[in-house]
């Protein structure tokens, strides 16, 4: 299989932007289809049942939001340390 390198200081922006961003596209795609599949069965079965994920999203996307910030922050720190050839930091 072979590598395929993104150039991303030289070339288009909007290809960049499109090989960078599209996993996470994909990502929120699926994720919007098992929303709309969840809520459609859900609501097949009463309003409470309905209600019942509405309620408990914000929770769960509190804790989402902190591993991914977390994942984010570390995965900069550790970019960062990696190009200044600061081993024994990024590790």
């Amino acid at each position: 299989m072979s590598k395929k390198r993104i150039d991303i200081l030289n070339g288009s922006v909007y290809a960049v932007l499109l090989g960078l961003s599209w996993p996470t596209v994909v990502s929120n795609f699926l994720q919007t289809i098992y929303n709309i599949t969840d809520a459609f069965w859900l609501g097949k079965l009463g309003k409470v049942e309905l209600a019942a994920p509405t309620v408990a999203f914000p929770i769960i996307f509190v804790f989402i939001s902190l591993s991914s910030g977390f994942s984010i922050a570390a995965s900069a720190l550790v970019s960062q340390h990696t190009g200044a050839r600061q081993k024994s930091m990024a590790e």
